[in-house]
């Protein structure tokens, strides 16, 4: 007896993936809103309201933090994957925004029923472990309980989505404050040294859930697998970037989950075979928040100036970002750690009518990220001349100044990858498509 061959075919839909290349705020949500119109659906796979994707549509400026910025696209599907830690409180407060710009959200909002929920308690530890540390240590987190919620699906007593529905939620829930606050109260951590209201966001935190089992709280990676297998191809949208991925990030000084390539088939629960493109977005120079090594920044002038004009604060926070030339040693490694087929510049017009523009090749005597030790970094940076026109109105490379062509030719030929779009301008019509 012979063993029967089956008809078993790939999916004819795939999964492309946008990721940032940096530290985060590369300005991944205006190209996931640019590209989108090529979908049926986007996904988000990791990280939860530490990020802030910020979209100027017309006069009007969007902040999305756990939502997909699919849903200003009329028509899209829009998936929060298991991959993903929400606060239904905050997560109403985006979905109540949007109502308000008249955007249907409930019918095409997809909520995983493996995403985790971030409790007050875990908001209010991640508050006391930043208080304790020295100034030394803090890793400047957002401080909405992102570390702690992840800490608790590790070690397998967090709640989930799929819990809203449970009848013993409170009781389930009461645990886990009355473990984090026997471990605040060994800190000797109070909660007027934080600013923090517990009885007042556990009030919020169950508004929140009872605001959401209105809505589609489902199995995320069978729709989507479905999705596929009907040929529908999909956008994955990271959050963060991949210098904060907690294994290959800048550690200590990182996030909480995996915003690089690997992150996409355990927060979605797709397969690898089933990612074709992936997008790679870089600033036209580099930005960090919070605390950690950052080679090239520029505590001056020139970088009091990058962060004016490319309004370089935290869309979450406020906080004002770090700023300093384009690392392309950091790059290179971020491209081929997450396999990038196309590269997107972003911020490019943030860099006009600079005398001199630098990218940063390789820090002597490493030449490749990480160094092993910062400490003894000296940078190799290569100076080319700015550009004296805007290029805000350009609609194709050929009206670009050929002093950035030269600079966007290196960025390509240090990387090995090519570009595929430039944006020239905070509009989603000031991108070029190479």
């Amino acid at each position: 007896m012979e063993l029967k061959k089956i008809n078993s075919k790939k999916s004819s839909g795939s999964v492309d993936v946008l990721i940032g290349l940096q530290w985060g705020d590369e300005g991944k949500g205006k190209i996931v809103d640019v590209l989108a119109l090529g979908y049926k659906a986007v996904a988000r796979f990791s990280g939860g309201p530490n990020a802030g994707h910020t979209l100027l549509i017309g006069d009007k400026e969007i902040i999305l933090h756990v939502i997909p910025s699919g849903i200003i696209r009329t028509g899209l599907d829009n998936f929060i994957g298991n991959g993903v830690v929400l606060s239904p409180y905050l997560l109403k407060e985006e979905i109540e925004g949007l109502q308000k710009l008249g955007l249907d959200v409930k019918n095409r909002l997809f909520i995983s029923i493996r995403a985790h929920m971030i409790t007050p308690a875990q908001v209010f530890l991640d508050k006391a472990l930043e208080y304790i540390k020295s100034s030394k240590e803090k890793i400047g987190t957002t401080q909405k309980g992102i570390g702690p919620t992840y800490e608790s699906k590790i070690n397998r007593s967090g709640l989930r989505m799929e819990d809203i529905f449970a009848t013993n939620l409170q009781k389930r829930y009461d645990k886990i404050e009355r473990d984090i606050l026997k471990r605040i109260k060994s800190y000797g951590v109070k909660p007027s040294n934080v600013d923090f209201n517990l009885s007042e966001e556990k009030k919020k935190f169950f508004e929140g859930v009872k605001f959401l089992r209105s809505y589609e709280i489902c199995d995320v990676s069978e729709k989507i697998n479905k999705y596929l297998s009907m040929g529908k191809s999909i956008l994955a949208e990271g959050a963060q970037g991949t210098l904060l991925d907690i294994d290959h990030g800048s550690y200590p000084y990182v996030t909480s989950s995996n915003p690089s390539i690997g992150g996409v088939c355990t927060g979605l629960g797709v397969a690898a075979s089933s990612i074709d493109k992936v997008y790679g977005v870089t600033k036209a120079y580099t930005t960090r928040v919070g605390s950690g090594p950052f080679p090239t920044e520029l505590d001056c002038k020139i970088g009091e100036k990058i962060r004016k004009k490319g309004r370089e604060f935290g869309a979450t926070t406020g906080r004002p970002r770090r700023c300093g030339w384009l690392d392309l040693t950091l790059l290179r490694y971020a491209v081929i750690l997450n396999g990038v087929t196309d590269l997107v510049v972003s911020k490019i017009d943030v860099l006009e009518k600079f005398e001199k523009i630098k990218l940063c090749t390789y820090y002597n005597p490493y030449h490749n990220w990480p160094p092993s030790n910062l400490s003894k970094v000296n940078l190799k940076e290569i100076s080319f001349p700015g550009w004296k026109k805007s290029i805000q109105e350009s609609k194709s490379v050929s009206e670009l100044p050929d002093e950035l062509i030269i600079i966007l030719n290196k960025i390509q030929e240090f990387c090995q990858v090519n570009i595929s779009h430039i944006s020239v301008g905070a509009e989603r019509n000031q991108v070029i498509e190479v």
